[in-house]
């Protein structure tokens, strides 16, 4: 080989080497420090405790680990957190040592940084739950919550009774690190709860039988009114009734086999109203009204009967047409109430002004004289029993 075949060789191996090192350092920089500003997605988990790991995830990291810089925020200070795991979307970073509270999470790679919009919280250790005493009470009555990690400060802490799509908070009136006092409000739903305890943003809870809350014996004082019709409606006045009209069941009851249930119309803890049942009652019958708060054994049953009415009914005037100062006889069913004086009610189809004659007779037949002043004409004829009723109209020619 000449020498001047083996310095073109040479140069050709250099200029080889020389081309294979810049296409490494370019695949270098393709991995290295991004040219566009990060972005936090988001990061998990809100709140945790120092020493555990935070999840970052975004874009336009660093895969070195050296080229990205992770700090919580609070005010003008800033505390470094140690990175482990780094990719281009996601950062890995250990909680460090810092005082317990709320901060911003900055991420910075290179020369550009970013703050998270949402905020991160260092907690202490999550609560436990140890037990409850007692484990059964009245609302209003004041319950031990006994654990660890609780907060000494109360408006840190919060307890609540729950039960499948429900839930009520209580008011803490003491609390340590172990222990929480809390009274049972005054509503809350009756039977097998569980408890909550939300300190800080970390919650422990027991199984949804952990407590009973044990429903307050109702009182039945009276009824009102005493008697009425299909649809009517009845106020029940008493103590110790729930507040939601769902949560109460009202029967009436008169020696029925199995007693009939009456709607709820509105519900407070001192009245509700029922509205009397469409079927399953006896015209005539007296029944007294029972009271159940929430399915619960605790009843109260009202020492005033409430009597269902009938309501009247019109089946025939005659004669028709008829004569005014002449007799006109009504027959029907349950025209008069008991120890009242049914009303005969002429309205004209035409114009304005009813005309209401006392009758005589019974339930089943009503006379009345046609009033001689009364206008020629159309009327509808009706029946007011005396105790609210009233029957359905008929056509009636005056002359």
């Amino acid at each position: 080989m000449t020498p001047s075949l083996k310095l073109h060789i040479s140069l050709a191996t250099v200029l080889i080497a020389l081309l294979a090192a810049c296409n490494n350092t370019n695949s270098s920089s393709g991995s290295g420090t991004p040219t566009g500003a990060p972005t936090i997605t988001s990061f998990t988990p809100l709140i945790s405790q120092v020493g555990n790991t935070l999840t970052i995830s975004g874009t336009n990291f660093s895969a070195n680990l050296s080229d990205n810089t992770v700090t919580l925020v609070q005010g003008s200070t800033e505390v470094p957190c140690s990175l482990t795991t780094a990719f281009s979307s996601t950062l890995f970073v250990t909680i460090p040592e810092a005082p317990l509270g709320i901060y911003q999470l900055k991420v910075k790679v290179g020369t550009n940084s970013v703050t998270a919009s949402s905020t991160f919280k260092i907690a202490g250790s999550p609560p436990t739950f140890t037990n409850v005493t007692p484990t059964s009470a009245y609302p209003g009555a004041n319950v031990t919550i006994n654990g660890t990690f609780f907060d000494p400060l109360i408006a840190n802490n919060t307890v609540s009774f729950f039960q499948p799509g429900y839930s009520r908070a209580a008011t803490i009136t003491n609390a340590t690190a172990s222990q929480l006092v809390a009274t049972i409000a005054a509503d809350t739903r009756p039977g097998l709860s569980g408890i909550s305890v939300n300190v800080g943003g970390q919650i422990v809870s027991t199984g949804g039988n952990a407590f009973t809350v044990i429903p307050p014996v109702p009182v039945v004082t009276g009824i009102n009114p005493t008697s009425g019709r299909t649809g009517a409606l009845i106020t029940i006045t008493g103590t110790d009734f729930f507040v939601q009209p769902s949560n109460n069941v009202s029967y009436v009851n008169g020696g029925l086999a199995v007693p009939v249930n009456a709607s709820i119309i509105s519900a407070t803890s001192t009245q509700f109203v029922v509205g009397v049942p469409s079927t399953g009652l006896t015209v005539g019958n007296s029944y007294n009204l029972r009271v159940t708060i929430n399915g619960q054994p605790a009843t109260a049953t009202s020492a005033q009967a409430f009597t269902l009415l009938a309501t009247p009914v019109l089946s025939t005037a005659t004669p028709n047409p008829t004569i005014r100062g002449n007799v006109l006889t009504l027959t029907g069913t349950s025209m008069q109430a008991s120890g009242q004086t049914a009303q005969i009610v002429f309205t004209p189809t035409a114009g304005s002004g009813a005309t209401s004659l006392a009758a005589t007779g019974t339930a089943a037949q009503l006379t009345v004289t046609v009033p001689v002043g009364l206008a020629a004409g159309n009327y509808l004829v009706s029946v007011n029993d005396g105790a609210g009723g009233t029957s359905n109209s008929l056509a009636l020619v005056v002359n």
